[in-house]
Formats: C-alpha cells, structure tokens, sequence
C-alpha cells in the first residue's frame, strides 16, 4: 500500500519534496486512506445529505458542485497537513510546513479527482440526481 499512496502523493515519482523520505515512512497510508474516505463522505453529504427530506434540493446546479468539491477537498488536504505533522512529530521527526507543501498541494489535487471520481459512481442512486454535475 505504501508504494500506491507513494505514487499518488509524489503525482507518479515526479514532485518530491524535502520530507519525502520521513512522508513514505510514516504518512502516506493512513494519510491515503483518510483521504479516500474523507472524499467519498464529502460526496455523499453532496448527493444524499441535502436532498433527504426534499426530492429537489436548491443545491443541485454545477456551480454549487463546484464549490462544494473546491470546499471538501481544501478541508481534506487541511486535515492531511494536520495529520501528517502529527504523524512526523511523534515519529521525532522535525520539518515545517514549506518541507511537505508539495505532500498538501498534492492532496488538494487529488482531492479534487476523487471528489469526481466518487461524485460520478454516486450520483447515480437516484434519477433526480443525475443531471449533478453535468
């Protein structure tokens, strides 16, 4: 599992950053897998959290996806910064923020295509929501 999430947050080997090496040790699977689960319940809030008691809901156009999906995907990668200087604290590790911001603007980015990626496979489970968000 470590050698997929490595592939993911370094975007196929192409961006590394300074902590890569403390990040493939002690971050990148939970932080991968926190950030897979964190992107499907941002989708399903989308598609069933606002929609339980009405049919229609007034939060069904492109833009309001849009935002919803910048929004989630900025509070994951905030969490996965969180994470992974908590990780590296108690590993003993000590690096700044600047040392892994390539690691944050990478989950921000994948944030965003799970986001898709889950918001395509989930908004088939009612027809009044296929249309979301294209």
């Amino acid at each position: 599992m470590k050698d997929f999430f490595a592939l993911i947050f370094e975007f196929f080997g192409t961006v590394q950053c300074i902590a890569y090496g403390a990040l493939y040790d002690h971050v990148y699977v939970p932080a991968g897998f926190v950030l897979l689960f964190l992107t499907f319940v941002w989708t399903l809030l989308f598609y069933q959290g606002f929609f339980v008691w009405k049919r229609k809901a007034k939060f069904d156009t492109q833009k309001d996806w849009f935002i919803w999906m910048i929004g989630s995907s900025l509070i994951t990668s905030a969490a996965l910064a969180i994470l992974a200087d908590a990780q590296l604290r108690a590993a003993g590790k000590k690096y700044e923020l600047s040392d892994y911001l390539e690691y944050v603007c990478l989950s921000f980015l994948w944030g965003c295509i799970f986001y898709f990626i889950f918001s395509n496979l989930v908004k088939y489970t009612n027809a009044s929501r296929r249309k979301i968000p294209f």
